[in-house]
């Protein structure tokens, strides 16, 4: 029997070396590593992968991913291939690899809420997809197509760390950035401010967004139709980039890339496929992926991501440029137009930048009173003889008649910074030194490294690189902001701006922003536009006061020389300079000199010199002089048979004097017992008030009087339908009755017809009418007696006037700090506390910044403003209406920038 035996011969033949050994996806610290698998005459079993001489991992197939390097490192590989037996092949070919750098990062615009990162492309990368961002290791965001983020929802003076990595669009990391430390500033600043025709539009660098001027469609976006002159909220928005104001709605854009609206939605203007109105933010219907928007008359433009543009309102002059003359409700795209980088939207016209520089335009392109009729296209046609623009801006106004329509220029800036314009040119807003129409763009004359352009009714605005801002054309109310009201047909630099980083235009007013988060404005203020009114507003010649008083709409002031001055209106001469026109800034009254008291009625004024003579000025009525009959007179007269004139105050058309015996005197009016002399009958010389003696302090309220006696004793006469005589019933006296249930006081003032007291404790006490709630307890119930009201601290002052439906009481808290407290009607900002809203209850005077120590504090209290004079310097602050220079500020108007607070 045969047998087989099988021998095993050992395999001592290795493979051949790996070949084409590559490198792919290198990014900053990981790459792959594949190559030609190695040949063997059984079978290669496995690699073993060397990184500088060093294994670093054994795989089965041939390819491998390395990992933990260095950035910008050089390192050398090798591969040695395995066969079962164990066999080794000689290493491959070195291969030399470099890691990528991690790419820069940057921060600026740095506030207390945000901050904009930006970074570079990494160098020898492509297929780059997005970019996500970390904030200390937590994402924050992803951007596509930009290289630019904002940073939103940071805490103010706080440290972060921020980083990016870029993906590819099989989602690999392929590249990071270099961890970047940044600290946020001290507190929230603005970043931005457009404005519309009559209101403002704040974006602070938190994302929120303030506003403030006229609201009658809610275009302030804080739930409600009430103006105002000071920034409030606008409800429900964050993380807004943009902002945009148009004539009575405004716009906001938030990071996400959709479009918020609010305001007036005539014609369809915000948007969201309706036509009603809204005072709370709604978004625009179907937009996303939104990078700029901008607001007009009565429609609205947005800019896509992919260079799109989309419009949205009213579109009679085929301004939305779809093509047809019918309003939308809903944004359409605009018709043949990509690659736009630029939008402006103006009165029923529209124009773009595209990424070429060139200009395009529909709506209203024909625009000068020279032609007849208006020339429009439904389609966008392009500028001729434009090229290389950065920025665009069209004039705007609120007017849509005909005549405006043709009232339109254009205004745009070129990449070497130089300045062109076209369209009406009227007032001289083209700046070509002329105010000749031009149908194609000429330039603005002397203007260079010009970065942004804005352009209101009949003026325009430019900002150069170096942070001065530029102007020219119509100045009549101050748009220049060069201290003239002079036209210029060139530009002119605006004064008391530097380091300005944004600009915006209204119809006649300007706003500017500063590096460091100033807000500044100037121009027309008749409607407040300018938000200067709730807070202080102080002139160079508002100094050196030792009194102050005011009138319905004119003021008064003793300088510390006893000299006096006035501002206001002087329609009846009531300034006393020998005129009758208005003036907002103090003038001198004519021939007074050694004042210690004046008074203010309402279209009269008199003082009681230091040597007792009482004199007066103004008018309104026959009589109301004390002089006779003379019913006018624009410079001070003497009032004769008074002598020892101790102090004095005026209603609305009667005057009280009190003598230094302690006798009262009253001449004027007396339709209601006004002036205590037992009749009815006006007056036209001084006539004594019956039975009364001994008075300390008098107070006139509009047509009812008060006297405070030796005693402590109130005494009242003249108008009771509220009850301000305090007596405890609502029938007028001619002659003075006791005040009720109220005695040991030490001061009084009078309202309109409401009255004050301090009494007992130094507690504040009020009677009469309460519809604004005056007397300051909680309601708006009136009261024919005296109340103690809901002032808890110590009274030193109490402060009301003749027109006045709001109260002031300087008090001594229990921390021995003393405050300036307010209360009642506050439509027009006059209770200094930063707000329009009527209030019941006692609030601090926040704005009046008086400090907490005692200070020499007086009051010029009227029915809708409010005068302060504090401190040794005399200094004079006012809030409140000044639609007749009531503020003294030269605010009819500003001719220079000056600040708005923003808090």
């Amino acid at each position: 029997m045969s047998s087989s035996v099988t021998i095993q011969l050992d395999d001592t033949i290795p493979p051949g070396s790996p070949t084409n050994m590559v490198a792919s996806n290198i990014t900053n610290h990981t790459f792959n590593l594949s190559w030609t698998a190695a040949t063997d005459n059984v079978h290669t079993a496995s690699y073993e992968v060397y990184q500088d001489g060093v294994l670093i991992g054994t795989v089965s197939e041939n390819v491998y991913t390395v990992t933990n390097l260095a950035a910008t490192t050089d390192y050398s590989f090798t591969v040695i291939a395995k066969d079962s037996a164990g066999n080794e092949s000689e290493p491959s070919a070195p291969l030399l690899v470099e890691t990528l750098g991690p790419f820069s990062l940057s921060a600026s615009e740095i506030g207390g809420g945000s901050i904009v990162l930006t970074w570079q492309a990494p160098e020898g990368v492509a297929g780059i997809s997005r970019y996500v961002l970390y904030k200390d290791g937590s994402l924050v965001g992803t951007v596509q197509g930009s290289m630019n983020y904002r940073v939103l929802g940071l805490t103010p003076d706080t440290s972060y760390t921020f980083s990016v990595t870029a993906v590819e669009v099989s989602e690999n990391v392929i590249s990071e950035s270099v961890p970047l430390v940044v600290s946020t500033a001290n507190e929230v600043k603005p970043m931005m401010v457009k404005t519309g025709i009559d209101h403002y539009v704040i974006l602070k660098d938190d994302g929120t967004v303030w506003s403030w001027g006229l609201n009658e469609s809610g275009q302030l976006g804080d739930n409600t139709m009430t103006s105002s002159m000071g920034p409030v909220q606008v409800m429900g928005l964050s993380d807004v980039v943009d902002v945009a104001a148009g004539t009575s709605f405004t716009l906001a854009l938030k990071q996400n890339g959709t479009v918020w609206a609010w305001g007036s939605n005539s014609s369809g203007k915000l948007g969201d496929g309706s036509s009603v109105s809204s005072p709370l933010p709604v978004q625009v219907a179907g937009l996303t992926g939104i990078i700029a928007i901008s607001a007009g008359a009565t429609h609205a433009l947005a800019l896509k991501q992919d260079g799109t543009v989309w419009a949205w309102g009213g579109n009679t002059d085929g301004q939305l440029g779809n093509n047809s003359s019918t309003s939308s409700l809903t944004a359409v795209q605009v018709v043949g137009l990509s690659d736009v980088t630029r939008i402006s939207a103006g009165n029923n016209i529209s124009v773009a930048v595209k990424r070429d520089g060139t200009v395009w335009e529909w709506g209203i392109i024909g625009y000068s009173y020279d032609i007849s009729p208006v020339y429009s296209s439904k389609l966008p046609v392009q500028v001729m003889n434009l090229s290389g623009v950065v920025d665009i801006a069209v004039g705007f106004n609120s007017e849509l008649t005909s005549a405006f329509k043709r009232n339109i220029y254009v205004v745009a800036v070129k990449q070497d910074g130089t300045v062109w314009a076209w369209g009406y040119n009227g007032n001289g807003q083209l700046g070509d030194s002329t105010t000749v129409y031009r149908s194609v763009p000429v330039q603005v004359a002397g203007l260079s490294d010009i970065t942004e352009v804005a352009a209101g009714e009949v003026h325009a605005v430019a900002l150069k690189q170096d942070g001065t801002v530029w102007s020219w054309g119509y100045n009549g109310e101050g748009e220049l902001g060069n201290g003239t009201t002079i036209n210029s047909t060139s530009p002119v630099q605006v004064s008391n701006v530097e380091n300005a980083t944004g600009i915006a235009v209204g119809s006649k007013h300007s706003v500017v922003m500063q590096r460091d988060g100033v807000v500044k404005v100037w121009g027309e203020n008749t409607s407040g536009e300018l938000g200067i009114s709730v807070d202080p507003m102080q002139a160079d010649g508002l100094k050196g006061f030792a009194a102050i008083t005011a009138g319905l709409h004119h003021v008064l002031g003793i300088k510390q020389d006893g000299t006096v001055r006035a501002w206001g209106e002087n329609a009846d001469g009531q300034l006393g300079n020998g005129s009758t026109v208005d003036s907002d800034v103090p003038v001198s009254v004519s021939n007074l000199t050694g004042v210690v008291d004046l008074a203010g009625g309402q279209a009269h004024s008199l003082a009681v010199k230091q040597d007792g003579t009482v004199w007066v000025w103004g008018g309104g009525v026959p009589g109301v002089l004390g002089i006779g009959a003379t019913a006018t007179s624009t410079v001070p007269v003497q009032v004769t048979g008074l002598s020892s004139g101790k102090d004095v105050a005026a209603g609305a058309y009667h005057s009280l004097v009190l003598r230094s015996d302690g006798t009262v005197w009253a001449w004027g009016q007396n339709t209601s017992g006004q002036l205590g002399d037992g009749t009815t009958t006006d007056r036209i010389t001084p006539v004594q008030v019956s039975g009364l003696t001994g008075v300390i302090a008098i107070a006139a309220g509009h047509d009812h009087s008060l006297a405070l006696k030796s005693d402590g004793t109130i005494w009242a006469w003249g108008n009771n339908a509220f009850g301000q005589l305090g007596d405890g019933t609502t029938t007028n006296r001619v002659a003075p009755v006791q005040v009720s249930g109220i005695t040991s006081v030490t001061a009084i003032a009078a309202g309109a017809s409401h009255s004050m007291a301090i009494g007992p404790y130094s507690a504040v006490w009020t009677w009469g009418d309460n519809a604004y709630g005056q007397l300051g307890n909680g309601t708006t119930t009136g009261s024919m007696v005296p109340i103690e009201n809901n002032v808890d601290f110590s009274a030193k002052n109490i402060f009301a006037g003749a027109f006045s439906r709001s109260s002031f009481a300087y008090v001594q808290d229990f921390n021995a700090k003393y405050n300036l407290m307010a209360w009642g009607e506050n439509r027009s900002g006059q209770l200094m506390n930063g707000s329009h809203f009527t209030t019941e209850f006692p609030e601090t005077a926040r704005k009046a910044n008086i400090g907490t120590r005692q200070a020499d504090i007086k009051l010029g209290i009227s029915a809708d403003f409010t005068l302060l004079m504090k401190g040794t310097t005399g200094a004079v602050q006012g809030w409140g209406n000044n639609d007749r220079g009531q503020m003294g500020d030269g605010a009819f108007y500003q001719t220079i920038p000056v600040v708005v607070d923003i808090e």
